[in-house]
C-alpha cells in the first residue's frame, strides 16, 4: 500500500510519558507576586479560592471597618478585596496553562486498516501505524523559553495591575476626605449666614435695614443651603467610587474616614536620581523586555520551522500474505508555503516590542518628571493659600464687618468678602488635596507602577483653575464660588 504510516521510536515513547507528568498548580505565580508587592509597597495580596483563608480575610476586613480607615488601611482592604483585581490573578493561571502546554510533546496518532478482498475469499489485509511529529521534541525547549517569557511577563503585569490599583485607592481616598472637608465647610457657611439672616430679621422688623438688605442676606442663606447640598451629594458619589474600589457593599460601606485631609509635611524627600529610579523599578519596563525576549523566540522559531515546519517518523506493520514492518518517515515539501509570511511577521512582532518598551521608556521619564512638577506646584500653592490668602481674605472680612458697621460700606461689599473668604477656604481644600495625590503619584512611580499621567494631568489642570481663579475679580469669585462647589474634591 501507498498511503502515509508513521511510528514513535521508544525513546520518544518515554519522553512523551514523562512529559505528560506536567502539573498546574492552582497559585503558579503568586508567591512571586505576594513577594513583589511586599517588598515594594510593604503591602499583602491574597488571591481569594473559596478556602478557609477567605473567611480569615473576611474577618480581617471586618475587623478594619470597625475603626476609621486611613489611607493605609483603605489600600489593604483594596488589595485583599477587590474583585477586579482578583480576576487579574487568573491571568497567572492562563499564563501558566500556557506555558505547561509548551512543555507538552504532541500525542502520537495511530491509525489501523483492514482491506478485505473485493472478490470475497481470501485473507484481510492488515495495516497499523503509530506517529509522533519529532521537531516539536526539538524545538521543545525553544517553545518553554518562549512561554516562560510570556509567563514572567504576566507575573509582572499582575504586580503593575497590584500597584495601579494602589494608587487609584489613595488618590480616591484624598478625594473623598476633600470632599469631606468640603461638606464640613458648607455646613459652616449655612450656620453663620442662617445666623446671620436670623439677625437680619430681626432688624428689618426694628425697621433699622430695608428689605433690599434683608433679601441680600436671605439669598446668601440660601445659595449655602445649596451648596451643602451639592457638597453632599458630591460626597455620596466620591464614597461610592472609594466603596467600589475596596469592594465593599451593602453594610460594609458604611466605614469612617478622617474627615480632614492631612496638613502637608515639614520637608519632602529629595529627588535626586528619581528618574533613573523610575526606570530601573518600573515594572511596565519589566514587562516590556520579556515580551522583546517572547518576540525573539518567536523569531528563532519561525525560522527555523521554515522550510521544514513538520517532520514525522514512525513504524509501519503491515500483512498480506505474511506481515511486513519497517520504519517510516513524512515531511511537508516546502513548494507553497516557504515560511516567508511566518519570518515577516515574526520580524514584526519584534520590532513593535522594542518600539513600545522606548516608549514606555519615554512615558516613564516623562511621568517621573511630571509627578515632581505637580507635587511641588501642589505643595507651593496649598502653602501659598494657607500662609498668605487665608489670613488676607479673614482681615478683609473683618475689616469689611467694622466699615459695614460705620456705614462706610454696604451690605454688598460684606457679602462679597465673605463669599471670597469662602472661595479661599474651598481652593486651600483642593490645594491640599492636589498635593496628597501628587504625593501618591511620585510614590507609585517609585515603586515602579504604572505612569499615572492621567492622573498627573488632572491635578496640573486644578491648579492652573485654581490660580486663574485666584486672579480673577472678587465680583467673579463671589458669584461661583457657590457654583463651583459641585468641583470639589473631585
Amino acid at each position: 500500500m501507498n498511503s502515509r504510516r508513521k511510528a514513535l521510536p521508544l525513546t520518544a515513547l518515554l519522553a512523551l510519558a514523562l512529559a505528560g507528568c506536567a502539573s498546574i498548580s492552582p497559585n503558579a505565580g503568586f508567591d512571586d507576586v505576594q513577594t513583589e508587592v511586599s517588598q515594594r509597597i510593604d503591602k499583602r495580596v491574597q488571591w481569594r479560592s473559596g478556602g478557609t483563608e477567605d473567611q480569615e480575610v473576611a474577618a480581617e476586613i471586618a475587623e478594619m471597618l470597625k475603626t476609621e480607615l486611613d489611607v493605609e488601611s483603605a489600600v489593604q482592604i483594596a488589595l485583599i478585596n477587590n474583585h477586579e483585581l482578583q480576576a487579574t490573578y487568573e491571568s497567572l493561571g492562563i499564563s501558566q496553562a500556557n506555558l505547561v502546554q509548551a512543555g507538552l510533546l504532541r500525542n502520537p496518532v495511530f491509525d489501523a486498516a483492514i482491506l478485505f478482498p473485493s472478490g470475497g475469499g481470501g485473507r484481510a489485509e492488515l495495516d497499523f501505524g503509530i506517529a509522533q511529529d519529532f521537531l516539536s521534541l526539538l524545538y521543545l525547549p525553544l517553545n518553554k523559553r518562549l512561554a516562560g517569557a510570556q509567563f514572567e511577563a504576566a507575573k509582572l503585569r499582575v504586580n503593575a495591575a497590584v500597584l495601579g490599583l494602589a494608587f487609584d485607592v489613595r488618590s480616591q481616598f484624598y478625594r473623598t476626605q476633600a470632599t469631606t472637608q468640603m461638606v464640613e465647610l458648607f455646613q459652616q457657611v449655612v450656620t453663620n449666614t442662617e445666623a446671620s439672616y436670623g439677625f437680619a430679621r430681626r432688624l428689618r422688623e426694628a425697621g433699622n435695614i430695608n428689605d433690599l438688605v434683608l433679601y441680600q442676606e436671605r439669598a446668601l442663606y440660601e445659595e449655602s443651603r445649596l451648596g451643602l447640598a451639592a457638597a453632599e451629594t458630591n460626597l455620596a458619589v466620591e464614597r461610592e467610587r472609594l466603596s467600589e474600589l475596596m469592594g465593599l457593599w451593602g453594610a460594609e460601606s458604611q466605614w469612617k474616614i478622617a474627615p480632614r485631609l492631612p496638613e502637608i509635611p515639614e520637608g519632602e524627600p529629595g529627588t535626586d536620581g528619581f528618574e533613573a529610579r523610575a526606570i530601573e523599578m518600573s515594572l511596565s519596563l519589566a514587562a516590556r523586555r520579556k515580551q522583546i525576549e517572547a518576540a525573539a523566540g518567536g523569531l528563532g522559531y519561525a525560522n527555523a520551522t521554515a522550510l521544514i515546519p513538520s517532520f514525522e517518523a514512525g513504524f509501519q506493520a503491515e500483512r498480506e500474505e505474511s506481515w511486513e514492518r519497517g520504519p517510516s518517515f513524512s515531511f511537508q515539501i516546502p513548494l507553497f508555503d516557504t515560511g516567508q509570511a511566518r519570518r515577516f511577521a515574526a520580524r514584526a512582532q519584534l520590532r513593535q516590542a522594542q518600539a513600545e518598551y522606548a516608549a514606555s521608556a519615554v512615558a516613564t521619564r516623562s511621568a517621573a518628571r511630571t509627578a515632581y512638577v505637580a507635587l511641588t506646584s501642589a505643595r507651593d500653592r496649598a502653602l501659598f493659600v494657607k500662609n498668605v490668602v487665608l489670613p488676607l481674605r479673614s482681615r478683609i472680612v473683618d475689616q469689611t464687618f467694622l466699615q459695614y458697621n460705620a456705614m462706610q460700606v454696604g451690605v454688598f461689599q460684606l457679602l462679597t468678602a465673605q463669599r471670597d473668604q469662602v472661595a479661599a477656604a474651598r481652593q486651600y481644600i483642593e490645594t491640599l488635596r492636589d498635593y496628597w495625590i501628587a504625593k501618591s503619584g511620585l510614590q507609585q512611580i517609585a515603586a515602579g507602577g504604572a505612569a499615572a499621567m492621567n492622573n498627573l494631568r488632572e491635578s496640573m489642570e486644578s491648579a492652573s483653575g485654581s490660580m486663574s481663579g485666584g486672579m480673577a475679580r472678587s465680583s467673579v469669585i463671589s458669584g461661583s464660588s457657590f457654583e463651583s462647589v459641585n468641583q470639589g474634591g473631585q
